[in-house]
């Protein structure tokens, strides 16, 4: 193989490599970015998962004071 035929090999398998590596900082970018979604999105469910917990304790409290008189 010539020299010139080795540098064409290597530039088209260059530019296949930048190709790739474009692709995944894209496929990166866009993995961050939902990552970031998921985590607000869990933050978001621990929020109402415990303001659903402390209403959950008030009618259980509730309940608990009706059904018993002594405490009136």
């Amino acid at each position: 193989m010539a020299v010139s035929e080795e540098i064409d090999a290597l530039e088209k398998r260059l530019t296949q490599l930048l190709g790739v590596m474009e692709n995944m900082a894209s496929a990166n970018e866009k993995l961050r970015n939902n990552e970031q979604k998921l985590r607000e999105e869990c933050e978001q469910l621990r929020e109402k998962n415990k303001q659903a917990g402390v209403s959950i304790e008030n009618i259980l409290n509730k309940i608990k004071q009706a059904s018993d008189p002594s405490e009136d």
